[in-house]
């Protein structure tokens, strides 16, 4: 039979559990709380300190409010600028086509409502913030019906003390929550299991009567508004501002304790935060709510933490952890308050210092006029800077410098910058090695960052599949992927893999357009869907701008072989009989050549399945002509001049499989050797065919060497052809030019003549 908990039993106990971790977390408050206060520009000394110090300048440089922002942007590129949040992949019975495609619908249609919403995107920032400057950053989802949670202040949680990172030994927690007057009437007027209205009535009648008489002790008017009716008429007919800031707030805590007696999930109770208030004499101490039946499973159904922990500590508590801004905080600090005296003796060194020869001279010097070419009267001197104490300004800016290489250091995972080395740019070796360390860094701190993101997801996910869910954004994605053809059995979290998207670099532009342009760089030796990808994530990379990349670059729709791959693969598979076949035109060479090294791979692998020998020695000939025929086309790619990387790619990958094809021609021809030994032939048959084998690799590689002198001469003729061509065309041009002005020299004769015998006629009767 079922035993209550004795956490249960009262509200007073629960709140003498939820005091007891307000008090073990004090000392975490007052870090938490210096941390905020420079993070958002507070000045590093006080105003007693700067008084006593007597300084002038005061000022927070904000160098740790910057980093803190550095640190919020790399967790927004890794988690906010790929297209999807996360990935849905169906799992168990059922064609694999079928579910391939409902996975996508599925991803498609979820992450496009999550991508819509706001709420969901700022407390995304909020759990980056947090998880950079306190190292915890929780989410909380308010019922059982929303799917979107919302970020919660780090204070505003209770966990108890020894509570391990995974949370494993979480058994209870709570959450601080402030409703106004007229929430916490909406949020209780239709009662409901678990709900004690009475109680209810009495907070909210405590509440009005201390608004209007300003003091709760005043029970003049209280049973008036303990009255229901006097209270729902109050309400109604000021509803707008009982919901302002002008009235006092209802402050309750939201407790959460796990059923470990019974293991049966977690129960959820209400309580008030000022236990000990009375009204009238009546004592307002019971719950305000309390769960009759299992609230949760598991708490990962309730909260959700995104961590940043750096602690060097093992095994990693929650109350043990060290954020980024824990650990840069105080050279933070130490560098504002240097920085400060520093501005302090720059000021003090422009100021102009006099000194009286003779003090009986002080009460007579009244002014001093200070200007061009004035005279200081007598009695006055100015004291000169090798006078003055002067600090050493090369030991400060060292202190600085120290200070900030101290805090980059601190903070290498999450700076977007590449350090210099010694004051002059960095070289490549120095830029790949930098690169390398700070990825490094950046695969760990987001690796875990996506790890915690995938609880959440996935619980995400769980709120998604209600069917009975009211949300409306719920709804709306059940309707979309069953319209869309997504069998109702695939609605089920048990057959999903929720995986977050990883975006190129962990967040830093930097380390992202160089993985981007090294994809790019073996783009071409990829297969079509895959070039479609790596040119996808160039774009995306570049232009930050994930909806431009989907649209210049889809990816969503199946994509083929190109035409030039496929008859590559088909001209390979012609050559590997042992055919000749010639160089063929009018393709994309690139493509046609990949084609024919897949194929050319795909074959060398099979060889390798099965022992490492061909079956026969045509199968090896037909091998060595495709890597002929392959090495032939790669010459002619060599003459663009730009595909000078492509080429020497290509060559490593043949010049690979010829040494398999090498070793395949050994192997076979011992096996050879040791079957006609075993048979009684003579071994001299097999010299035979290794000496035929020699033959046709010269032959081949004379074939080569004679294609590559043919083309040679091709292109000489076709050169000396074209400069005779051009020969005829120019002496065809002074032909045809002096044609022409022979042709005018005779108009223009004739046309002497006929005037002059115009001339010589008698004139008209």
């Amino acid at each position: 039979m079922k035993t209550e908990p004795t956490i249960y039993n009262s509200a007073s106990r629960v709140k003498e559990v939820i005091q007891g971790m307000i008090d073990s977390d004090v000392s975490a408050r007052d870090n938490r709380a210096l941390i905020d206060a420079c993070a958002d520009g507070a000045p590093p000394f006080t105003e007693d300190e700067a008084q006593d110090l007597n300084l002038s300048c005061n000022v927070n440089f904000q160098e740790f409010g910057a980093l803190m922002h550095k640190v919020r942007n790399t967790f927004r590129n890794a988690f906010l600028k790929p297209g999807n949040f996360f990935t849905v992949n169906i799992t168990g019975n059922g064609e694999r086509d079928e579910r391939s495609e409902s996975s996508k619908i599925i991803t498609r249609e979820i992450n496009r409502i999550m991508k819509a919403s706001l709420p969901y995107i700022e407390t995304l920032k909020a759990q980056f913030a947090n998880a950079g400057m306190h190292g915890i950053a929780p989410a909380l989802w308010k019922d059982r019906n929303g799917w979107c949670p919302r970020a919660v202040a780090i204070d505003d949680v209770l966990i108890p003390k020894k509570t391990y990172l995974d949370l494993s030994n979480l058994t209870y927690f709570a959450v601080y929550r402030e409703y106004t007057a007229y929430e916490f009437h909406e949020m209780t007027k239709n009662g409901g299991a678990g709900w004690n209205m009475e109680m209810c009535r009495r907070i909210l009648a405590q509440l009005i009567l201390k608004t209007i008489t300003g003091d709760i002790e005043d029970t003049t008017h209280y049973h008036t508004y303990k009255n229901p009716e006097r209270v729902q008429e109050e309400l109604k007919e000021g509803g707008g501002f009982w919901d302002s800031d002008a009235v006092p707030v209802v402050k309750v805590w939201f407790f959460y304790a796990q059923d470990c007696e019974n293991g049966e999930g977690w129960y959820r109770m209400i309580v008030p935060c000022d236990m000990n208030d009375t009204v009238d004499g009546e004592s307002i101490d019971d719950f305000i709510f309390k769960d009759e039946n299992v609230y949760a499973s598991d708490h990962t159904e309730i909260i959700h933490f995104q961590f940043g922990n750096v602690s060097n500590k093992a095994p990693f508590r929650v109350h043990g952890i060290r954020s980024v801004g824990f650990l840069v905080y105080s050279l933070a600090q130490l560098m504002n308050r240097l920085r400060c005296r520093h501005m302090d003796a720059i000021y003090e060194n422009m100021m102009w210092y006099f000194r009286m020869s003779d003090p009986a001279d002080r009460d007579r010097i009244q002014r001093i006029d200070l200007h061009n070419m004035g005279i200081i009267p007598e009695g006055i001197d100015i004291v000169t800077r090798d006078q003055r104490h002067t600090p050493d300004l090369n030991l400060v800016n060292s202190g600085l410098m120290q200070l900030k290489g101290l805090m980059g250091e601190m903070s290498e995972g999450y700076s977007s910058s590449m350090p210099q080395s010694g004051g002059t740019p960095m070289s490549a070796s120095e830029v790949n090695a930098q690169m390398s360390q700070m990825n490094q860094m950046l695969i760990a701190i987001l690796g875990s960052a996506y790890d915690y993101a995938k609880f959440q997801y996935r619980e995400i996910c769980r709120r998604f599949l209600n069917k009975s869910s009211t949300d409306k954004d719920v709804r709306l994605f059940r309707k979309r992927v069953l319209d869309a053809g997504v069998p109702e059995s695939y609605l089920d979290i048990e057959l999903w893999d929720v995986d977050p998207v990883r975006v190129l670099g962990g967040g830093q532009k930097i380390i992202e357009q160089q993985q981007a342009q090294l994809l790019m760089n073996v783009r071409p030796l990829l297969d079509p869907n895959s070039q479609r990808k790596a040119l996808h994530l160039y774009v995306e990379a570049n232009t930050d701008d994930p909806a431009l990349a989907d649209e210049m670059v889809p990816i969503d729709d199946t994509q083929y072989p190109s035409e030039s791959v496929i008859e590559g693969q088909q001209t390979a598979a012609v050559l590997l009989q042992g055919l000749p076949v010639g160089i063929v035109q009018g393709v994309n060479r690139n493509e046609y050549i990949a084609g024919m090294i897949q194929t050319l791979t795909v074959k060398v692998q099979q060889v390798n399945q099965q022992d490492g020998t061909p079956d026969t020695a045509n199968e090896l000939r037909g091998m060595m002509n495709l890597s002929t025929h392959i090495k032939e086309n790669i010459q002619i790619l060599e003459q663009d001049k730009g595909q000078g990387q492509l080429t020497q790619a290509y060559k490593s990958m043949v010049a690979r499989a010829d040494n398999m094809i090498r070793a395949f021609g050994q192997r076979l021809a011992e096996k050879m050797q040791a079957q006609q030994a075993a048979q009684g032939q003579d071994p001299k048959v097999m010299a035979d065919i290794q000496a035929t084998m020699a033959k046709e690799r010269v032959k081949a590689q004379t074939k080569a060497a004679s294609a590559a002198q043919s083309r040679e001469q091709k292109q000489q003729a076709f050169v000396a052809e074209e400069q005779r061509k051009q020969q005829e065309h120019s002496l065809e041009m002074q032909r045809k030019q002096q044609e022409n002005q022979i042709d005018l020299s005779a108009k223009a004769l004739a046309a002497a003549t006929d005037a002059g015998v115009a001339r010589n006629l008698p004139p008209a009767l």
